[in-house]
């Protein structure tokens, strides 16, 4: 695979093998310098026979200058078979600013201007987007009544009836972020709430829609949901 800061350093491009054993990709790059690397056998690795740069962690990365509307490179080999082949870009770039620019420029007549996304505070989001959400799963459980649901001093609250039981839990964001510290606890039978233990801790990118899976999960480990 081949990845670089035009994809952000997060998307991955699949290599497609050649007849001639090279792997060839393909991507549309406005003018400008780019830094890339390949992913061979899930081992990141730059071409010793191409431009290198720093990567400011004591590697290297390969370097390409676009002058033109897209760059055409013969054959890119890695250090370890199989061979690399970057041939002239056909698709457009998700993150790449300069890109993104121009086609905006061209589009509109104006100067363009990058406008970062407007990121929601976790109150609207909890509002807007966990909450009906979360309540919307729940609605689905057979024999849950008197459900309640709330945020309020940075805890998701949830309050429900299960066969005779009430039952709590409590999802903390105590920072005021998804990304911050996180904490869950339960509680049954009007009893304080059980010892706070760790939330979405192997998540890396935190969203509304994986604090929904995960409280479904924890209820569901503690049996207080039933399966379909």
């Amino acid at each position: 695979m081949l990845t670089g800061d035009f994809l952000c350093w997060e998307h991955k491009l699949p290599l497609e093998k050649g007849t001639n054993g090279t792997f060839i990709t393909k991507q549309r790059l406005a003018p400008g310098r780019y830094k890339y690397k390949f992913i061979v056998d899930g081992q990141w690795m730059h071409s010793p026979d191409f431009p290198t740069v720093p990567d400011g962690k004591g590697g290297l990365n390969n370097e390409i200058a676009v002058k033109g509307a897209s760059a055409e490179l013969e054959s890119l080999p890695v250090a370890t078979p199989p061979k690399v082949e970057l041939s002239k870009v056909e698709a457009a770039p998700t993150c790449n600013p300069k890109l993104n620019a121009t086609v905006t420029a061209k589009t509109t007549g104006t100067k363009a201007i990058a406008k970062k996304p407007v990121q929601k505070s976790l109150a609207s989001l909890m509002s807007e987007d966990i909450i009906p959400a979360l309540q919307k799963e729940l609605e689905k459980q057979e024999g849950i009544s008197d459900l309640s649901l709330k945020f309020a001093d940075n805890q998701l609250q949830g309050d429900f009836e299960k066969n005779g039981i009430r039952y709590s839990f409590w999802a903390y964001f105590p920072d005021g972020t998804l990304e911050g510290s996180r904490g869950f606890s339960l509680s049954s039978h009007g009893c304080p709430p059980s010892t706070i233990e760790p939330f979405l801790i192997d998540e890396k990118k935190i969203t509304a829609n994986l604090v929904v899976f995960w409280v479904m999960k924890r209820l569901f480990a503690q049996k207080l949901l039933s399966q379909n």
